[in-house]
C-alpha cells in the first residue's frame, strides 16, 4: 500500500482553508466523504485507473494556536509503491505544491512523516 504523509505548520488564519479545498478538488474526479472546516476526506472516482491505483485523500486542520496552523496531509492508496514516481507519489506531490502555493509569503514549515 501506498502512503505518504506530512504535516504543515503555517503562520495563518484558519478562514484561508476553503481556497485550498477547492484547489484540491480541482487535481482530479473526487468524491467528497467529508468536507467541514477542519477536515476533508476525498476518495478518487473510478476512472481510466485500475482500482487499486485509485487515491484517498485526507487533510486535517488542528484548532489553531496564537501563532500558527497545523495542516495534517495523508495520500494513500492500494498500489504497491513499486517505483519511486507512482500515481499516490504524483498525486502527494501535486496537493504539496498546491499547499505551498496558497500560503505563498508566509511562515510554512513542513515535516514529512
Amino acid at each position: 500500500m501506498a502512503r505518504y504523509s506530512c504535516s504543515y505548520f503555517v503562520g495563518i488564519s484558519p478562514h484561508q482553508t476553503g481556497f485550498l479545498y477547492d484547489d484540491i478538488l480541482s487535481l482530479g474526479e473526487f468524491e467528497i466523504i467529508k468536507r467541514r472546516p477542519d477536515v476533508l476526506l476525498l476518495s478518487e472516482v473510478p476512472n481510466d485507473a485500475l482500482f487499486p491505483q485509485l487515491v484517498k485523500v485526507e487533510l486535517f486542520i488542528h484548532p489553531p494556536t496564537s501563532s500558527e496552523l497545523q495542516i495534517d496531509l495523508l495520500v494513500k492508496n492500494h498500489e504497491l509503491p513499486l517505483r519511486t514516481n507512482n500515481r499516490c507519489r504524483r498525486f502527494f506531490e501535486s496537493i504539496h505544491q498546491i499547499i505551498t502555493n496558497n500560503y505563498q509569503g508566509q511562515s510554512l514549515t513542513r515535516i514529512t512523516a
